[in-house]
């Protein structure tokens, strides 16, 4: 498991942190990758939606719907490019 420096590393490196999840409370790892910088997809469950904002700092899709998911990879780096 990754702590500290080196999980912000990790975060800082990627161009997208997706997390899909059915069910989330708050979105701590959302919330993580957002404070490094880094786009987030998530589902619209819990707390998600109020951590990462939709069209501004990354994108949020409906919670069980795999294809709506598999496509916005491809839709925010051609936003950000």
């Amino acid at each position: 498991m990754l702590h500290g420096r080196a999980l912000i590393d990790w975060y800082q490196r990627a161009a997208i942190f997706a997390a899909p999840a059915r069910k989330e409370h708050l979105g701590i790892t959302s919330l993580e990758a957002l404070a490094c910088g880094t786009p987030v997809i998530a589902t619209a469950v819990g707390g998600v939606p109020d951590v990462a904002r939709d069209g501004f700092d990354g994108l949020i899709v409906p919670p069980d719907q795999p294809l709506a998911l598999a496509s916005t990879p491809e839709t925010l780096l051609e936003t950000r490019n």
